[in-house]
């Protein structure tokens, strides 16, 4: 089965560094076969030919998107045609109708953004 094409967002090529050794160390026998892409470059910033099926974020248990690569998300595909909190408030309905409003650790939701992205 082939992999997928992986953009990697990321300002600090010391992260970079890591992520490559630790896909070396940890997955040797995909790290070559792995098509990643680095940019580096903000995500506000980035050119509109950049296109991407899927965006995961590091939202908490709680699907509060306002802190660090979260709030970018939320900066750059709500504001301003949309409230800042309009994927948080997504996430959290979705985590309510699941579990009540808290994910346990481990599990991950797919949504679509109301933000039209």
């Amino acid at each position: 089965m082939a992999l997928p094409n992986f953009l990697v967002l990321c300002i600090d090529d010391k992260d970079i560094q890591t992520l490559h050794s630790t896909l070396q160390r940890f997955w040797p026998t995909h790290s070559e076969s792995l098509n990643l892409t680095t940019i580096h470059e903000n995500l506000r910033n980035l050119s509109n030919d950049t296109k991407f099926d899927l965006m995961v974020s590091p939202a908490n248990s709680y699907g509060i998107l306002d802190g660090g690569f979260d709030d970018a998300i939320s900066r750059t595909f709500c504001l301003p045609q949309h409230d800042y909190r309009a994927l948080t408030n997504v996430a959290q309905q979705i985590l309510y109708e699941k579990w009540h409003g808290f994910a346990p650790p481990g599990t991950w939701r797919l949504f679509m953004s109301v933000c039209g992205v």
